[in-house]
């Protein structure tokens, strides 16, 4: 998302400079944000942690979408507003961050849930959770980069900026079909598995 947020501002240099640092803060900020109402919160959810992290993975998706149309829309009034405040860096550090609370807020912070709630997941299966935990980030870690990697250097050069978010949006889409469809099934099996079975008593 932050690739993309940037990406969309490299025609206009005058306002790239600005906002790469502001832009940065912001997305650790709401990241961490996510990551801290999901741990204090998701234990308290009576479903299955995959049906949870589907519905994640979809409110990214829906959310990424909604960038562009966004950035479109609020572009030229930040031209204006960097114009109007260049005599002040404090001022327009202040108007870049309420610009990236506007955007980026909602799939940042749905991006930093999905970590408490797969650890979860990973709680509740009873594995020792300090290892599992320690994998699970490190492969955040390295999908994240991984991710930036491909979205800078390949994405956007070969297809653009609306065509990589539609891209994005839509692995997350299957994500979260795969992660409900699955925990459809645990919730099946779970189900089963508390039905009594009758007993025969013997005459």
């Amino acid at each position: 998302v932050y690739v993309l947020f940037i990406g969309a501002f490299v025609p206009d240099r005058a306002l790239l400079g600005g906002l790469l640092g502001t832009q940065a803060l912001a997305l650790l900020a709401f990241y961490a944000l996510g990551a801290l109402v999901a741990g204090r919160h998701v234990d308290r959810i009576d479903r299955h942690p995959l049906f949870v992290y589907g519905l994640l993975e979809f409110g990214v998706g829906v959310s990424a979408l909604c960038v562009p149309v966004i950035l479109d829309v609020i572009r030229p009034g930040l031209a204006v507003m960097s114009q109007v405040f260049a005599w002040s860096f404090y001022v327009g550090s202040l108007l870049r961050f309420l610009l990236a609370l506007v955007v980026l807020i909602v799939p940042t912070m749905l991006m930093g849930a999905t970590l408490p709630t797969l650890s979860r997941l990973i709680a509740q299966r009873g594995r020792r959770i300090e290892g599992a935990v320690g994998w699970l980030y490190a492969a955040n870690v390295f999908g994240a980069v991984a991710g930036t990697a491909l979205t800078g250097f390949v994405l956007l050069p070969l297809f653009g900026i609306g065509d990589t978010v539609a891209w994005a949006a839509l692995c997350n889409f299957a994500l979260g079909a795969v992660a409900l469809g699955v925990a459809r099934g645990r919730r099946r099996a779970d189900e089963s598995d508390t039905v009594e079975v009758p007993t025969v008593v013997p005459r």
